[in-house]
């Protein structure tokens, strides 16, 4: 009879957890103004960007943990944040076929999926190492938009990276070089299979 009862009790915990869990997600979508407007307003199942968000988070996940490793670091979720701005305006650029043509949606969308991770999205734009340290803000969306078409943008991103990492210990313009093509690296195969998943999302 004890055992019958542990094995409901833990039945019944997993339940809840589970609707907790549906619950949570359903509450994220009504909560989400900016999925709820390119919906309202231009009609657009935002569902197809919600997984591609999940995805872009989980592979920030783990191209946070690939580079702290290279630079002998703990990853944070600072870093992951930071993966996350940085694979969600790269993808959005390189990939516009997947997203709509028109502006106003097309920004809501990127807030949106933002949103389901970090919130809304901050106007703030790093342009150096100075810029870096004087913030405690930790949302750099825009600056990897303004980025895009920096050939030298790596070096910034890297920087930038390992402050999320360690504020007390960022990486100089020359200590980020040996960290280049690592970074690259990281950045080619993560966003090549999140495109992966899109396409499955979107079949």
């Amino acid at each position: 009879m004890k055992i019958l009862k542990r094995l409901f009790t833990k039945e019944k915990k997993e339940e809840k957890s589970i609707n907790d869990k549906n619950n949570s997600i359903k509450e994220n979508f009504k909560s989400n103004p900016a999925f709820n407007y390119v919906q309202g307003n231009y009609g657009i199942d935002c569902e197809l960007y919600r997984k591609l968000s999940s995805s872009i988070y989980n592979h920030s996940i783990a191209a946070a943990d690939e580079f702290a490793d290279i630079i002998n670091k703990k990853s944070n979720e600072d870093l992951t944040h930071f993966f996350f701005d940085y694979f969600l305006s790269f993808y959005v650029s390189a990939k516009q076929n997947n997203f709509p043509e028109n502006k106003d949606s097309l920004s809501a969308l990127i807030d949106g999926m933002h949103i389901e991770h970090y919130g809304n999205v901050s106007q703030q734009i790093i342009d150096s190492t100075l810029s870096l340290m004087a913030t405690t803000d930790m949302c750099f969306l825009k600056t990897h938009m303004k980025l895009q078409n920096d050939k030298d943008k790596n070096r910034l991103l890297i920087t930038i990276a390992s402050y999320c990492i360690d504020r007390t210990n960022i990486l100089g313009a020359t200590e980020v070089l040996p960290y280049v093509e690592p970074f690259r690296q990281i950045q080619n195969s993560k966003l090549s299979s999140i495109d992966a998943f899109f396409e499955i999302y979107k079949n």
